[in-house]
């Protein structure tokens, strides 16, 4: 398919320049560019993912994407009625349960029902004053597992209450 490719698979949905799908395989490779859509993108309740080129395969889904990764992982989810569950997501603790995480990489390889993501080559993790980096970082949703490896530096700011209910902001760097 090319030119302005949409596509829907129950939750999940992508957008591309051009896309090839084998439906034999649950496959679909999206890539190109023109007005209105710089990158491929593709999105679930949990992940939204926009690089240079995505392979998706459907049952999962996995998602491998390579070239200018960005994404963003959805913080867990309310129940949205009597009886249904959010998104069953639980983001590391030392970061905000109510705020979108964004990450940038080379590369991303993404399990959804397993929940796990590794995004490795020059990654770098967002959220407000929380920033990590490292070659590798590694993110479990279901556990709320983070691992980084490789040049890992982080910086983040510390909110202290004094005994006198006073509150300071304190910047924290390490590498």
């Amino acid at each position: 398919f090319a030119q302005a490719v949409r596509f829907q698979d129950g939750r999940m949905t992508a957008q591309s320049a051009a896309a090839r799908y084998d439906p034999e395989k649950g496959t679909l490779a999206l890539s190109g560019s023109e007005p209105g859509l710089a990158v491929p993108h593709a999105a679930t309740e949990q992940i939204t993912v926009d690089a240079d080129q995505i392979d998706v395969t459907l049952d999962g889904p996995l998602v491998k994407a390579e070239g200018g990764v960005r994404s963003q992982l959805q913080p867990p989810a309310e129940s949205k009625a009597p009886g249904e569950a959010g998104n069953d997501v639980k983001l590391p603790s030392l970061l905000k349960q109510d705020q979108v995480v964004y990450v940038l990489a080379d590369k991303l390889d993404y399990a959804g029902a397993r929940s796990r993501g590794t995004y490795t080559g020059s990654a770098r993790l967002f959220q407000g004053d929380t920033s990590i980096k490292g070659g590798t970082i590694r993110i479990d949703d279901k556990r709320g597992d983070l691992t980084v490896s490789g040049g890992v530096t982080t910086s983040s700011v510390l909110d202290e209450v004094d005994k006198d209910k006073k509150k300071t902001r304190t910047p924290s760097l390490a590498a």
